[in-house]
């Protein structure tokens, strides 16, 4: 009867997953949490390694995008950068699809994750969710140079 209890779930194919989910992050947070944003189109998706020994350490995958706009001026439209997703959550890249891109650096070059706060487009066509959150990007870092600039203007004008 034990033995019967231990092998039914495998017949069944009961299998082990693990979730991935997400507090929601405002666009301010998700700035301050990256050091670069960017919209790409997906050019090519590969996985590259797997670890099964570790659950957790499932994959990498590594993506080649190309950049249409870059919104701290950190790339050029046009450039094809890497940039890599891995676990234990990794960020679903679809080649050919536009996605607004909130990057780290890190030793191994260009990374971001699920939990970034990254948006799919549809393919070949932005949805509003997207448009939206392009703006408030745009407000966000022209209230951060205007302060940057305001800092520095005080700056130069202190009487020494």
């Amino acid at each position: 009867m034990k033995l019967i209890l231990l092998v039914i779930p495998y017949l069944i194919g009961i299998t082990i997953s693990y979730g991935c989910s997400c507090k929601e992050i405002s666009v301010e947070e998700k700035l301050e949490y990256s050091d670069s944003v960017i919209l790409a189109r997906i050019v090519d998706v590969k996985k590259v390694e797997e670890d099964r020994s570790t659950p957790l350490l499932a994959e990498k995958v590594i993506s080649k995008i190309q950049v249409l706009q870059s919104f701290d001026g950190k790339f050029k439209e046009g450039d094809i950068i890497s940039v890599s997703t891995g676990a234990p959550c990794p960020y679903p890249f679809h080649k050919g699809y536009d996605h607004l891109i909130y990057l780290k650096n890190s030793e191994e070059g260009l990374s971001t994750a699920m939990c970034a706060g990254n948006i799919t487009s549809t393919k070949g066509k932005r949805t509003k969710i997207l448009e939206e959150e392009i703006l408030l990007i745009g407000f966000f870092l022209s209230k951060e140079k205007d302060l940057n600039q305001a800092a520095h203007t005080t700056a130069v004008s202190a009487p020494r």
